[in-house]
């Protein structure tokens, strides 16, 4: 990992949990600071050198996970689960919005 965030490669972590580990805090709320031209972050008790190409991508096999607030908060959370049910109440929300706008409120 400490590799991937100085060279700027992609990190995918899969098949997380409910709980994300501590050590990826700095990484997701973005705690950088700049010695001289360099970013770095504190991953792991100790400054690494941060490139701002860095991406990490995290999945998960649960069907509805329930992470925390502030997990939501430093996240994007990108749901790729398509059910028929759930494209019809999409499909309902959508046209309820468009044609009654006070039953949807």
């Amino acid at each position: 990992m400490e590799d991937c965030l100085e060279s700027g490669t992609p990190v995918l972590i899969e098949y997380v949990e409910e709980e994300l580990d501590p050590v990826l805090d700095p990484v997701l709320e973005k705690n950088y600071s700049k010695s001289g031209r360099q970013l770095q972050i504190n991953f792991g008790n100790k400054n690494v050198g941060f490139d701002p190409n860095f991406n990490l991508f995290i999945t998960t096999k649960l069907p509805r996970p329930r992470y925390s607030p502030e997990t939501y908060a430093k996240t994007s959370v990108i749901d790729f689960t398509v059910t028929f049910g759930g494209l019809e109440a999409q499909l309902l929300a959508r046209t309820v919005s468009i044609e009654r706008k006070e039953l949807e409120e």
